[in-house]
């Protein structure tokens, strides 16, 4: 399977890479891992079979319980205090904030293959922006473009996720 065109095309396709490992080979790299994934839960403090609480499992969590807990105020404050002079677009009833919304995920959607996490991530934050706020265009394009740079550095150098860079390929 490994030699034939449509593996090779998914290869392609999705960036993986090649790395083929059969019978004891690829039991020895199973069990390695099984191994070093059990080391770093030790490192952390569990092996996977114990449960953690909130409190136990060390400052990143309350971090962001904190920060959400912050941001959720900060909007209820910004949504009353702007509830009496709301823009006729954002008016109950109105579709505008959905269409902004549908229309960010699917450019996302569109450029997500092609353009990398930045690229389409940029235009679904700005839509997303949009529906609630539309006063401040360029102000949500350049926060937009700021997340995302933010989460994509965050999420594939700090975490080591893989996301797609597309064509800013050796610029990230």
């Amino acid at each position: 399977m490994v030699q034939s065109a449509p593996w090779r095309a998914a290869l392609e396709q999705y960036r993986w890479i090649d790395r083929y490992l059969g019978g004891e080979e690829f039991e020895r790299y199973g069990e390695s891992e099984e191994v070093r994934v059990r080391g770093i839960l030790r490192q952390f403090g569990t092996d996977g079979e114990e449960a953690r609480t909130l409190m136990s499992a060390g400052p990143y969590p309350l971090v962001v319980l904190a920060g959400l807990l912050i941001f959720g105020c900060l909007v209820v404050w910004h949504v009353l205090r702007d509830s009496r002079a709301a823009p006729p677009d954002d008016a109950p009833g109105s579709w505008t904030p959905v269409a902004w919304l549908v229309a960010g995920v699917v450019v996302h959607l569109l450029l997500a293959e092609r353009g990398g996490f930045v690229v389409a991530s940029v235009p679904l934050f700005w839509c997303t922006a949009r529906a609630f706020d539309s006063r401040r265009p360029g102000r949500d394009a350049a926060y937009s473009v700021a997340i995302s740079v933010g989460a994509y550095l965050l999420f594939a150098r700090v975490l080591q996720l893989t996301l797609p860079a597309g064509i800013l390929e050796g610029w990230l």
